[in-house]
């Protein structure tokens, strides 16, 4: 069996070869430890190492340290040592009992680094040496002594103060010759990278360096631990504590020169040595100021003078301040409601130089007349730093200045020929006196302008009184004036006291009548032949003959037409021709493509070289056709309109019978004779009558601003007419009937409706016409939508009516037309009453029929007024019949009950069917016997009351497979409500 063998501790005792304890430590010196390498919470002390008992070099050292002072336990010190609180230090090699192993021999210095501090915080020592027999001193003599503790704080974080950034500086009232300096404490920044500028604290003894001089700075200026570079200027430290970033600090700079420019920086330095910011930016300066004595014994007196440029004054007289060595002057403020609140507030103006010691009179004119004047006095140092003030009031109660002239007079001579003779009247306008500020002083009060006028002397005092204007008036009309005589005007301003300008001060202005404001006579009609053409050309043709007036300064003649009356002036009415001759010369012109069927209004104008008109001749025709027409055109087509608000159609190439026009660019005018765009704001109407084309042209463009709804009419000589659609700006139809009913299908969905091979033709023709014979009992309204493919020949067009059409989207709304008159629905026989409109959405509603039944069909709450509005898509018949409705969802049936779907189009899927007026969320689903899911057919807001809008189950699984032929259980859940039934699958 092998032996075991043990290692067994072993201890050696042996006695000393002396007695008694080491020497202890004598004096100790504990400061902030900012060697390397730089860190916070460290603190380093140092002392003169004693020996042992034997002359030998002690082993080590017990440190005990606490924030807490032996004094603070009342001297007991032991009860200090032993405190929990007390911490001792110790060397991580020896056993903590060692302590702090001594690293120098006897006598020589001992530097002990104590770390792990809390920065800033101050802590207090005691210190026992050990020798090699771990036998201990008695303490320290420091501590020893109680109140002579060593202690020191820890060292702050190792960060440099950043720049000052918010140094300002301000002269002080209150001591001469001194400046108030202000900043916030700065930021600092790290030792190590990244060195983030970081908010600190300056906890124990920090320093700020002021700098300043009258010279201008270096630039870059030295810290204060770098040589002065700052010619002249003086370095001021100051020491500060407990301070944090962002703290407000002040210092009052004294001993400055009086009026002098200061140019300061200042520098920061925490706890750590040279650690100095670098200077403040940007550099400060300050112009120190000394207090001044206020002027004495200040009187305000008011007067006037009859000096326009003077007017109402004040007279300010005061005693300026004795003995003052840098008195410079005096500003004065003054308000016209309290007395001004300091140098710098509401009005004010200087006067200087004055002297220390003098009287000054100074009179403030050009003041508001018949106001309290409110003044105010500082004295002022060559620096611009001021006094108390003194004050004084006064009323200016003198006014004998009128206001201003008038301004930028102008005249138009005006003649009116509606009475027998012509009537002369000088139109006159001026501008108001000058109502800015520096004018106010004359024309505040304002009040009136006085007309005066002669017709043989310009010379002001020799006009009579004409006419009075008020102040708000700015134009006047002379009436009753002459041909060939000049007027001369002067104008005088009043004031409210009756101030008025002398004949010296008045406004001019004179205006002579000149030929060039006197209009020709009237031209003579000597003769007019109308006559009717089926010609393109001619149309409804007037020949005129005239005869010009005989004055020498007639120029031309004016010819103007309307179909609403006479033009009464060269701009009413629409222009026909411009003719120039010699005056007393025959002139003759033919007017063509006449408006047919009615009377239109000629009249004839002589104007004169600089544009005066005569009294029109006058000339009515009667633009009848010698022959019947009742054939109108066909409907303009293809109507578009585009972003630049450009309207366009096609040619209209046929008549109301399909029958083909030759030559439909220029057709005959029993053809077609003009394109008309026709405006209203409403379907109602009415409908008005706006730009008038010639066939040729198929284009018009709409103005910027309007809105409404358009349509373009085809017109032959005889007056018969057919409409295209009407349509909005917005490229929206409309398709209406004769009481005004419409289809509105909107712009994406008559883009659908052209021809795929030509995007300009319409493939279809839409209809909307009225179905009288239905509307009995119950049914208010009946109207057929329709439509019609084009086919198109050189000969003839033809229209086939398009079974099954529908305008596919959704979207289109039907409108049926509403009596506003009568507040009911406008229905076939008056006598029976309808619902008033509050009643509409619950007592009406709308059926369409589908070719197998009348299908009830959404009815809209939302209706432009005079209209019930629902949905279309389908053509066929639509009624408007008395039919209450709740608004509420409502299930109808699922038809059919069996299915086949086994896609021969009978019976190869459930239809459900249901009004959802206010278009909820509805989920359908279907189970097979065993409640199991079969088919989920999602969310709809849908409903079966909108043409197109059925929900519906084709016999098909979640996997597109046909289910077995059995029963089925469809489930409808609205919210709360939940409506379930069977269908059932055959084969």
């Amino acid at each position: 069996m092998p032996s075991m063998l043990y290692a067994a501790p072993v201890t050696l005792r042996g006695s000393p070869p002396y007695a008694g304890p080491p020497n202890r430590v004598t004096s100790i010196i504990a400061a902030p430890d900012f060697s390397a390498p730089e860190a916070e919470g460290k603190i380093k002390l140092n002392w003169t190492a004693p020996s042992d008992a034997g002359g030998l070099d002690v082993f080590s050292y017990i440190v005990k340290y606490a924030t807490f002072s032996v004094a603070d336990m009342g001297g007991d010190k032991d009860a200090w040592w032993d405190h929990p609180q007390c911490i001792t230090a110790f060397d991580p090699e020896l056993n903590v009992r060692w302590g702090k192993k001594s690293l120098v021999s006897s006598q020589g210095n001992e530097i002990i680094s104590v770390s792990g501090l809390e920065s800033g915080t101050y802590y207090y020592f005691a210190v026992k040496s050990v020798d090699r027999y771990h036998r201990f001193s008695v303490w320290d003599i420091p501590y020893d002594g109680v109140s002579s503790q060593s202690n020191a704080y820890a060292t702050t974080p190792p960060w440099q103060p950043y720049i000052v950034t918010t140094l300002a500086a301000e002269p002080m009232a209150a001591i001469r010759a001194a400046a108030m300096l202000e900043w916030f404490a700065p930021l600092f920044v790290e030792n190590n990278p990244p060195y983030e500028i970081l908010p600190g604290h300056i906890k124990q003894l920090g320093q700020y360096c002021i700098q300043y001089s009258t010279a201008p700075p270096p630039e870059p200026v030295n810290r204060p631990n770098q040589p002065n570079n700052w010619a002249a200027s003086q370095r001021i430290i100051v020491s500060t504590r407990n301070v944090q970033s962002g703290d407000l600090q002040n210092y009052v700079l004294t001993g400055l020169s009086h009026n002098t420019t200061y140019y300061v920086h200042l520098f920061t330095k925490n706890e750590w040595p040279n650690k100095w910011s670098y200077a403040s930016y940007p550099v400060t300066t300050v112009r120190p100021y000394i207090d001044l004595s206020p002027v004495d014994d200040l009187v305000a007196t008011a007067s006037a003078s009859a000096d326009n440029d003077i007017a109402s004054f004040v007279t300010l007289s005061w005693e300026n301040p004795e003995n003052e060595q840098f008195f410079a002057g005096a500003r004065v403020g003054y308000s016209t409601s309290s007395y001004p609140s300091s140098p710098d507030s509401g009005n004010y103006f200087d006067v200087e130089p004055l002297a220390s010691g003098t009287s000054t009179d100074y009179a403030h004119i050009r003041l508001l007349p018949r106001h309290n004047y409110y003044y105010s006095v500082w004295a002022y140092d060559s620096n611009h730093f001021y006094s108390s003030p003194r004050n004084a009031q006064t009323f200016t109660s003198f006014d004998i200045n009128p206001p201003a002239g008038v301004k930028n007079i102008t005249s138009f001579v005006d003649v009116s020929t509606d009475g027998d003779e012509d009537a002369y009247a000088i139109r006159l306008a001026w501008s108001a006196p000058d109502a800015s500020a520096a004018m106010l002083y004359r024309n505040i009060d304002f009040d009136r302008v006085r007309v005066y006028v002669s017709t043989t002397s310009a010379d002001p005092a020799d006009h009579v009184y004409l006419s009075t204007a008020s102040a708000s008036e700015t134009a006047f009309i002379h009436s009753g004036a002459a041909p060939y005589t000049t007027y001369y005007y002067s104008f005088a301003s009043v004031d409210a006291i009756s101030n008025e300008q002398t004949a010296v001060e008045r406004s001019t202005h004179s205006v002579y009548i000149c030929e060039d404001h006197v209009p020709p006579s009237a031209p003579t009609i000597v003769t007019h032949l109308y006559t009717a053409s089926r010609e393109y050309a001619d149309g409804c043709k007037v020949a005129l003959t005239w005869r010009a007036p005989p004055e020498s300064h007639f120029a031309r003649i004016v010819a103007r037409i309307s179909l609403d009356g006479f033009p009464l002036s060269v701009s009413d009415g629409d222009a026909l021709t411009e003719w120039t001759g010699l005056p007393d010369a025959t002139g003759s012109a033919e007017f063509k493509r006449l408006v047919s069927l009615t009377t239109n209004y000629i009249s004839l104008f002589a104007v004169a070289e600089r544009g005066a008109a005569s009294r029109p001749a006058k000339v009515a025709v009667y633009t009848d056709i010698p022959w019947t027409d009742t054939v109108s055109p066909h409907v303009p087509r293809d109507v578009r309109i585009s972003s630049s608000r450009r309207v366009t159609w096609s040619p209209v190439k046929y008549d109301a019978n399909l029958a083909a026009i030759p030559n439909y660019a220029t057709p005959r005018t029993d053809q077609i004779y003009f394109y008309e765009i026709l405006k209203s704001t409403s379907m109602k109407g009415p409908w008005i009558v706006g730009d008038r084309m010639n066939p040729s042209l198929t284009f018009c463009d709409i103005a910027a601003a309007a809105t409404g709804y358009y349509k373009i009419r085809a017109v032959d000589a005889g007056r018969n007419c057919a409409d295209s659609y009407a349509f909005d700006l917005d490229g929206n139809i409309y398709v209406a009937a004769g009481d005004s009913s419409y289809v509105k299908v909107p712009a994406d969905i008559v883009s659908s409706l052209r021809t795929p091979s030509n995007p300009a033709k319409d493939s279809h023709l839409l209809s909307l016409s009225r179905v009288p014979a239905d509307e009995k009992g119950i049914i208010y309204k009946s109207v057929e939508f329709r439509s019609s493919a084009i086919s198109e020949t050189s000969d003839a067009m033809r229209l086939q009516d398009v079974p099954g059409f529908s305008l596919g989207a959704p979207g289109a709304k039907l409108a049926f037309s509403y009596d506003t008159d009568r507040d009911s629905v406008a229905v076939a026989a008056p006598s029976r009453k309808a619902p008033s409109r509050p009643e509409i959405q619950s007592q009406l509603g709308v059926f369409y029929y589908n070719g197998v039944e009348w299908q009830r069909i959404n009815l809209s709450a939302a209706a432009p007024d005079g209209y019930v509005i629902s949905s279309v898509r389908f053509a066929g018949k639509y009624q408007l019949r008395r039919a209450a409705s709740t608004g509420e969802f409502a299930f109808y049936d699922a038809v059919p009950r069996i299915i086949t779907p086994n896609n021969d189009g009978i019976n190869d899927r459930a239809m459900f069917r249901f009004a959802n007026p206010q278009g909820r969320s509805i989920t359908l689903k279907i189970y097979d016997i065993n409640s199991v899911l079969v088919r989920d057919i999602g969310e709809t807001t849908a409903a079966s009351d909108t043409p197109g809008e059925h929900i519906f189950w084709d016999g098909l699984d979640d996997n597109n497979r046909i289910v077995a032929p059995g029963v089925y259980v469809y489930q409808l859940e609205l919210e709360e409500k939940i409506i379930n039934g069977t269908i059932v699958v055959a084969r």
